[in-house]
């Protein structure tokens, strides 16, 4: 009696972290927030932000052309810090940045930090962007649509 009863308090346990992790989960993905908490970003994170925001805002040829865009943009580096009056992982124009940072966290209601340099914002703000306009109103030299 005391092994079911040991057994049932055990699965009620896991129950219980499970449904606080998938709820973390669904909370972490509801904002796309796919660094784990860390302060640096790898290229695994970065496409799993890509992903997260077009599932969000669906785009012209899906992941794979919203990762192709991005290397097109980036090189290999999704990371990539260009300062030529572009930054970022989708190379955002900094001089129109601002603007489009605040309009889309204003829209969102999230909280996107202002650097043009984080993955988050710019992936977010760039995907809604094709969301909207496709890719090559703004994209136009990486040959689609």
């Amino acid at each position: 009696m005391l092994r079911y009863f040991l057994t049932a308090v055990v699965m009620f346990i896991a129950f219980m972290f499970s449904s606080q992790s998938a709820l973390a989960e669904d909370w972490r993905e509801e904002e796309c927030r796919m660094n784990r908490g860390t302060p640096t970003w790898t290229t695994w994170d970065v496409k799993q932000m890509i992903h997260c925001a077009i599932n969000k805002w669906p785009v012209p040829g899906g992941f794979d052309q919203a990762v192709d865009v991005a290397s097109c943009e980036s090189g290999s580096d999704l990371l990539d810090h260009s300062t030529d009056g572009f930054a970022g992982t989708y190379q955002q124009a900094t001089q129109y940045w601002p603007g489009r940072q605040r309009t889309a966290q204003h829209a969102l209601g999230w909280k996107l930090q202002n650097s043009v340099f984080n993955p988050r914002p710019n992936v977010i703000v760039s995907v809604r962007m094709a969301h909207q306009e496709g890719w090559t109103g703004h994209w136009p030299h990486c040959g689609y649509e």
